[in-house]
């Protein structure tokens, strides 16, 4: 519990410190009370240590009584914070409102009441906090039946069709926020799609047929953000170009409902799309619209750097800027070294992939190394893992570690099929490495009969996902060039 309290402590903003202290200063007459001696010994210690703080309070009740002392401070501090955010957001003011129509209920001012909730209840649908709209449409029918008005059952009548249409609304935005759920799994679980029809949940789902059975706007963002996953996992990239376009001018037309934090997820897909179409002109039109985003101190700025990183290592790939790679790479891996481990697991695994393709690319496999390494530390991603096993190999191939290479081999095909990752491209690269190995004198006609298998691969829709992120033939065109063993 005291170590989540000092982590909960160090990830205050200075605004809400200042507001905590205010906060206790007037409703604490007594500055010595336990838990403001507990916050300003956690407050003040960059490291963590139960031992050290129950050393620091021997000789106080606080160690006698830490547990609840720190509840108490836990609370407090959530309470300073719930007031300090009360105006923060829309949804802090609307339940804000709803506890002045609570509180005006009770002690028998209704109509002031009414004239509240009319006005909470307008904010509740520019905003479409569904949710709430239902439970004012309660207070509506409390405040009914306590005035007793002429026409009260007309008027009871439609609250109780609002429901029905609001509840409607409810089960429509879920339904599309399932179905967003089940085709981000797709990414991991199955990879890009060639035979839609194995999955009818999703591509033959009435819901996706038109852009207007999204009831709300709410519900049409999770529909675009479908629309658009589904083409991506396709390979349908133009189509997935233009519905991420529109899908970022919506969200940007209703910023409102949205905030301005949404537009980054927005722009990333959007980017990425740009650079997979090799569509420069989009990409550097939206990539300046990011950039003005890294002015606004609130929004997350290492996801903002993520993005810029990830869009551009990926835009000067597909346009094959192999100058561009170069320069931006020291950046990109400094970059990793101070934030790599603010990132979440996937998006870890994707930029050291990126990475390590960069120095592929750029033909330094020492650099790559450090980053297979790191990927094989974590081993937070297991969907990549045959790729990440491949790189391994290609490293130790061209730094010429055999021994290091016979090893991993051995290992590899056991380790792959286990974990039920044994890919077809996996198999063809431990065959050639393990063939060299055996007969290095023969390199010539094994990395014919490579390339020939990997061109076969490559054509495989069902086998070729890897390809989408790196064309091996790049790397197996490089080393014959520079190892002059040319056709």
């Amino acid at each position: 519990m005291s170590k989540f309290m000092h982590q909960f402590i160090h990830s205050l903003e200075m605004r809400e410190k200042a507001y905590f202290k205010r906060f206790t200063e007037l409703y604490s007459r007594n500055d010595n009370k336990n838990y403001l001696k507990l916050y300003d010994y956690l407050e003040q210690k960059t490291d963590y240590s139960l031992e050290e703080l129950k050393i620091h309070f021997a000789d106080s009740t606080i160690s006698k009584y830490l547990s609840s002392e720190i509840k108490y401070l836990e609370e407090q501090l959530l309470k300073a914070l719930v007031n300090f955010h009360f105006n923060n957001s829309t949804e802090n003011k609307l339940q804000k409102e709803i506890l002045f129509i609570n509180i005006l209920i009770e002690k028998g001012f209704v109509k002031k009441a009414g004239k509240i909730l009319v006005k909470t209840k307008k904010m509740a649908y520019e905003y479409e906090e569904f949710n709430v709209i239902l439970g004012l449409i309660q207070h509506e029918e409390e405040i009914l039946f306590h005035e007793g008005i002429l026409g009260f059952t007309e008027k009871l009548l439609e609250l109780q069709n609002e429901r029905i249409l609001i509840t409607e609304m409810i089960n429509n935005l879920n339904d599309l926020r399932i179905l967003r759920e089940q085709i981000r799994d797709f990414q991991i679980t199955v990879g890009f799609i060639s035979d839609t029809s194995l999955y009818p949940e999703i591509f033959k789902n009435p819901l996706l047929l038109s852009e207007k059975n999204a009831l709300s706007l709410k519900a049409r963002e999770h529909w675009f953000y479908i629309k658009d996953f589904s083409f991506y996992l396709t390979r349908q990239k133009k189509e997935s170009l233009k519905i991420s376009a529109r899908y970022l001018q919506f969200v940007e037309e209703n910023i409102k409902i949205f905030k301005k934090s949404k537009l980054l997820p927005m722009i990333s897909n959007y980017l990425h799309n740009c650079a997979l179409e090799r569509d420069v002109e989009s990409f550097n039109k939206v990539y300046l619209k990011l950039m003005s985003l890294k002015e606004d101190n609130k929004l997350d700025q290492v996801y903002i750097d993520y993005i810029r990183f990830s869009r551009l290592q990926e835009l000067f790939y597909n346009t094959n800027d192999i100058d561009a790679i170069k320069l931006l790479l020291n950046e990109v891996t400094n970059y990793a070294d101070e934030q790599i481990e603010k990132l979440t697991s996937l998006q870890v695994d994707y930029f050291l992939r990126l990475i390590i393709r960069s120095y592929f690319l750029s033909n330094n496999f020492e650099g790559a190394l450090k980053w297979v390494n790191f990927i094989y530390g974590s081993r937070a991603i297991e969907s990549t893992l045959d790729q990440t096993r491949i790189y391994g190999f290609i490293i130790y191939f061209e730094l010429e570690w055999f021994e290091k290479l016979r090893s991993d081999l051995e290992s590899a095909r056991k380790v792959l099929k286990g974990k039920k990752k044994l890919s077809k491209l996996a198999e063809i690269f431990i065959h050639f490495f393990n063939s060299n190995l055996k007969n290095p004198k023969n390199i010539k006609i094994q990395l014919d009969e490579l390339s020939k298998k990997l061109q076969q691969l490559k054509l495989d829709n069902k086998e070729n996902h890897a390809f989408e992120h790196f064309d091996y033939l790049i790397w197996l065109n490089s080393y014959r060039v520079r190892k002059k063993i040319i056709n």
